[in-house]
């Protein structure tokens, strides 16, 4: 693993990727300045030297402004009254700058996006996630949408300052394949090293994380920021191990998909159980935690506030907050991301079912093989652990599920664990057997 940064090796470093870029970006400045000094000599060289510099100010400003364009639905004051209130009231509350603009787009998370510009001011953009509209309630969207305004308040220097530049170069740096040829030259440039700045600051954005939540927590119920991460998680899991896994996997069975994923969502969270999203949060709690990621497990921010994991309660219905927020235009919204998925995905989706198509052949007939002593009794204890994993996990599934119906939730969270662990025994059973 990489030597970590400090907090002021980390600023200069961010600084030095920032000047890297500005001069590297144009390689037609570049080419203007060597004819110029070939060529031109006293003043008509100078003004050559000076349209160079100004082209290499014009092209750097050009990918800024690039990288600050988000992908993804703007949602006006106008139109969207409620949403705009609810962030308002949320910048308020944290005591940080208003956003200029709210843009949807098709993802799990919420991130304040800020770009810095050569000629404008930098603009303040809210990318909120389609996904997680559909998936929380107004009041844990709430905090989502708070927690991404603290983590990118702050003066140079700071962690918040830290994590805001880092995303900001990492749009730098995708932006450039859209840029030109001129600009392609810098990219290999700033791909490594913003790849090596970003593997040398995760732990300053592991406390990043961590600071924010007990930031929060201070201004309002430690009990409610945790279970407000916790019902995030939950969520998250739902939709990526069982929602996205299933959804992708039908494209082996169907030549065109039979619904589109952003109305199979809301039809997924609506319908999910309460023992569903106990055992969604169960694995969530059984990650191991990662040095090599910049985000905390859920396990480590919940003990980084103290508590002890929970959800919001399985008894009480929550209204997603897109229903809420967007109210009448949700409908619109869904078939929009709906279409554009499909636009985007289609091919990839038919490609996948012709190839499912031609590697799934019938069984052939195989001949019986010789084997040795040994490999019965491998066999035979290779099916002794699957049964014996298999029987874990139905235990573990049938006790959870009669202590979650007694009204016991604490008891029946703590059975989800021993179940998520179980299943995860039980997958390595049987990738053993394979």
């Amino acid at each position: 693993m990489k030597r970590q940064l400090t907090h002021r090796k980390a600023t200069a470093n961010t600084l030095a990727l920032y000047v890297a870029l500005a001069a590297t970006c144009s390689a037609t400045a570049l080419a203007i300045v060597g004819f110029a000094l070939a060529t031109f000599d006293g003043v008509m060289g100078l003004v050559a030297l000076l349209g160079a510099l100004l082209v290499a100010l014009l092209r750097c400003d050009a990918i800024l402004r690039r990288a600050s364009r988000i992908d993804g639905k703007r949602l006006d004051a106008g139109s969207y009254p409620a949403l705009h209130r609810l962030v308002e009231k949320a910048c308020l509350r944290t005591g940080t700058q208003a956003v200029d603009a709210i843009v949807l787009v098709p993802d799990f998370g919420v991130a304040v996006i800020q770009v810095p510009r050569l000629f404008a001011r930098s603009r303040r953009s809210l990318a909120i996630g389609i996904e997680l509209m559909q998936s929380v309630d107004t009041r844990t969207f709430a905090i989502a949408i708070q927690h991404a305004l603290v983590s990118s308040h702050g003066k140079m220097g700071t962690l918040n300052w830290l994590g805001r530049q880092r995303n900001a170069l990492s749009l730098i740096e995708q932006s450039l394949a859209h840029m030109g040829p001129d600009a392609l030259v810098c990219r290999p440039l700033l791909t490594h090293a913003l790849a090596s700045h970003v593997a040398q600051t995760t732990i300053l954005l592991r406390e990043l994380t961590l600071g924010v939540d007990r930031q929060l927590s201070r201004g309002s119920s430690t009990r409610r920021i945790a279970r407000a991460i916790a019902h995030l998680s939950t969520q998250e899991r739902l939709l990526a191990d069982f929602f996205w896994a299933n959804y992708k996997a039908r494209a082996n069975t169907e030549a065109h998909p039979a619904y589109l994923p952003y109305t199979g969502i809301r039809v997924a969270v609506d319908v999910s159980t309460p023992i569903e999203r106990q055992r969604a949060l169960a694995r969530a709690l059984a990650d191991q935690p990662n040095e090599a990621s910049p985000i905390p497990t859920l396990r480590e921010r919940i003990d980084g506030l103290g508590e002890r994991p929970s959800h919001e309660s399985t008894e009480k219905e929550h209204t997603p907050a897109a229903v809420r927020l967007l109210r009448e235009h949700y409908a619109a919204i869904v078939t929009a991301f709906n279409r554009n998925w499909l636009t985007d995905n289609l091919t990839s989706w038919a490609e996948q079912h012709q190839l499912h198509k031609v590697t799934v052949k019938p069984p052939l007939s195989r001949q019986p093989q010789p084997q040795s002593a040994v490999a019965p009794r491998k066999s035979k204890q290779t099916a002794h652990d699957l049964r014996m994993a298999t029987h874990s996990v139905n235990e573990f599934y049938v006790r959870s599920n009669n202590l979650h119906q007694s009204g016991a939730a604490s008891e029946a969270l703590a059975e989800a664990e021993r179940w998520a662990s179980a299943v995860i025994s039980s997958n390595a059973a049987v990738a053993l057997a394979h």
